[in-house]
């Protein structure tokens, strides 16, 4: 089902619960919740609000602002055949999980907040595709399951795929000045650094930049802090775990 993630043996391994943002690349991922129980989907996205979200992008309130179920079906019901899916396996509430899932706006509901996930990991964007109602990932997680049992808090997770890159950016004596700086910093708070770190996130590889030396190396996992209660990841004041250390930002 949409906003679902299966196996290739069928199981749910994790559930759509929000996107990410990566500035950097100006691309977007799905924000996968690796489940540790069963998800109701009902209870996680009633019916009845996903139906008030949908209306509102699809037009489907009158003047008054009440919402025509009629209409709402009809412009579901259009949406979904030019998809390319087939009409006999149109429903409404599928639909609708469908259709909030691929235009991004399920994260209004807060998810994060309300499903009990053991971590999280990214589902490439463009790849989403219906197919008889469920997403599929080849994806192998046990690397990632085994990590998470380390990481002290809620987590988005990643292995460096490649070489991370320490830059230090350092002002010349003029630069310092202009910027409102002193001789006292000739001392060395001057310098600027961050970690480009590259990272596999399941089926997604993306770069994150962070804002401090990372002591990690290519083959290493990696944490970022997810803020559950706000529902999202700060690259820049949030935290990092890898290799037993805990680096926070800010």
């Amino acid at each position: 089902m949409p906003l679902e993630l299966v196996d290739s043996q069928g199981e749910v391994v994790g559930i759509i619960v929000g996107y990410w943002h990566n500035y950097r690349e100006k691309k977007y991922y799905h924000l996968v919740a690796r489940l540790g129980a069963a998800c109701n989907l009902a209870e996680l996205y009633p019916k009845e609000d996903l139906m008030d979200i949908a209306a509102n992008r699809l037009g489907a309130k009158n003047m008054l602002g009440r919402l025509n179920r009629d209409d709402l079906k009809d412009k579901l019901r259009k949406w979904w055949l030019e998809l390319g899916e087939e009409a006999a396996d149109f429903e409404t509430y599928l639909a609708l999980r469908a259709y909030l899932c691929l235009n991004w706006a399920h994260g209004a509901l807060k998810p994060m907040q309300r499903v009990a996930a053991l971590y999280y990991f990214l589902y490439p964007g463009e790849e989403i595709k219906l197919k008889g109602g469920r997403l599929t990932t080849a994806v192998n997680l046990a690397e990632m399951d085994a990590f998470a049992r380390k990481v002290p808090f809620p987590a988005l997770i990643g292995k460096i795929i490649a070489y991370p890159e320490v830059e230090l950016d350092v002002a010349g004596v003029g630069e310092t000045i202009l910027l409102g700086g002193g001789l006292n910093d000739m001392g060395g708070r001057n310098h600027t650094h961050y970690t480009l770190l590259p990272l596999g996130f399941g089926g997604v590889a993306s770069k994150i930049e962070i804002p401090m030396p990372i002591y990690a190396q290519r083959g290493d996992m990696v944490a970022l802090k997810v803020d559950e209660e706000k529902g999202e990841i700060d690259g820049e004041k949030g935290a990092v775990f890898t290799g037993g250390i805990i680096y926070r930002m800010r």
